[in-house]
């Protein structure tokens, strides 16, 4: 099943780090998360971008400890069909902490998420 249709970005590049990585991605023009947000103006929601993160943080950082919480999420612009972003993920392993930044020209969401037991 192609990503797209999951809902999935299609992946255009990765620059690994160490406990991090950057990718390149490119929003589907069509995919289930645009089904009805909203009609004649789609835009990705937020819980279609923290499913993302999430998703790409397993493949891309081998994270699966679990969603615990999340901290200073900000939502600055919105991501809309088509569009070219950029996340940012750096994973901080003493404290379970995911930081992430959605970027194109500029930011566009931010934010923290806790993963695992200890991040209670």
């Amino acid at each position: 099943m192609p990503d797209q249709y999951r809902g999935l970005p299609e992946v255009l590049d990765v620059v690994p780090g160490e406990d991090s990585c950057t990718l390149s991605l490119r929003v589907p023009d069509q995919c289930k998360w645009f089904d009805g947000h909203f009609d004649g103006a789609p835009i990705l929601s937020g819980v279609a971008q923290m499913d993302w993160i999430m998703s790409l943080a397993e493949e891309y950082l081998g994270l699966n400890q679990g969603f615990a919480g999340i901290d200073a999420l900000k939502f600055q612009q919105a991501i809309q069909p088509g569009d070219l972003i950029r996340l940012e993920l750096v994973w901080a392993r003493d404290k379970q902490l995911l930081r992430f930044e959605i970027s194109a020209e500029s930011k566009i969401t931010s934010g923290r998420m806790l993963l695992g037991q200890g991040a209670e």
